[in-house]
């Protein structure tokens, strides 16, 4: 047996609704989002996590943000970019950049690297690879470079 609901008792069950949806976010001081949820390809900010791999927790904050930032700068320009799930084990080449897109329809990579952080031996070995075979290929340690990689590509 379905329920017939009048327009009134529809407005205050409406308006019932978004008062516990204003007050829920109010509570909770809720801003909007930085990027809309349906950008899966923008890390998340990472959790601080103590391991003997992890030199730096902020170095790792710091490559993590520049990843952000940048994900966020090519989402403006109508770019999407794949990124691998950062800090953890993917099933991707081994080496693979951490951003991998296509700027006006050129095939590139950036590898996200700050302060003396250095490629290892496979993250070279794969972007000389990805060289030999047309990519466009570029290690990003700041705003600035990415930018003057996109102008010169």
């Amino acid at each position: 047996m379905s329920q017939t609901w009048t327009k009134d008792a529809v407005d205050r069950h409406n308006a019932q609704v978004l008062a516990g949806r204003l007050k829920n976010e109010a509570s909770a001081n809720a801003l909007p989002p930085a990027a809309s949820d349906d950008m899966p390809t923008c890390p998340k900010t990472p959790k601080l996590v103590a391991t003997p791999q992890i030199a730096s927790q902020s170095e790792v904050l710091s490559e993590k943000r520049l990843q952000i930032q940048l994900c966020q700068l090519l989402s403006l320009k109508d770019v999407t970019a794949l990124t691998p799930r950062f800090g953890k084990k993917t099933r991707m080449n081994t080496g693979w950049p951490d951003m991998t897109f296509a700027w006006r329809g050129k095939p590139c990579v950036w590898e996200v690297k700050v302060r003396t952080n250095t490629l290892t031996d496979e993250q070279a070995a794969m972007l000389d690879k990805l060289k030999r075979e047309g990519w466009f290929v570029a290690e990003i340690r700041s705003m600035e470079q990415a930018f003057e990689f996109l102008k010169e590509v």
